[in-house]
């Protein structure tokens, strides 16, 4: 049973690393559904800043489940509204407002006491959810399955 979590959770972050690459609106990027490498639209910064922030939201799924401390935000989350993104054209200020959201349910967990982690954490990655409802839809399926469920 543990090897199986392992394996989804090794797969979860490989989508959500192709969907990290795809910042721009649905309409606009077919190759958010379509792409067949891990970087369809080339690799800026957004979309390694976006890998971290997966690893780190898979880490704590983890952590989480087996009781131990989470960790507590990934590395160079403050770029994440100046970072440069894959789509130049993006809707900046829906994005930031995003990002905003995201950033205050980071603040949230990180200061969650240990009963209500898991609740923030969850309300943290619904904040991912939303985002990808807006901007690259493809990897959803796999973030549904970084929610905590007891």
């Amino acid at each position: 049973m543990r090897i199986r979590k392992i394996s989804v959770f090794a797969a979860a972050i490989y989508f959500v690393m192709l969907g990290a690459s795809c910042t721009g609106p649905v309409k606009e990027k077919a190759s958010c559904k379509n792409g067949d490498t891990i970087n369809p639209n080339g690799t800026s910064e957004l979309a390694l800043l976006m890998r971290e922030m997966a690893k780190q939201v898979t880490a704590n799924h983890d952590s989480l489940l087996a009781g131990k401390a989470i960790i507590l935000a990934p590395e160079g989350i403050g770029k994440l509204k100046t970072a440069e993104k894959t789509d130049k054209n993006l809707d900046t200020a829906l994005f930031n407002s995003l990002a905003d959201v995201y950033l205050g349910k980071l603040t949230e967990l990180q200061n969650a006491p240990d009963s209500l982690k898991i609740t923030a954490h969850n309300n943290l990655v619904t904040s991912c959810k939303d985002c990808h409802s807006n901007f690259c839809p493809g990897p959803i399926k796999l973030i549904n399955k970084m929610f905590v469920t007891q």
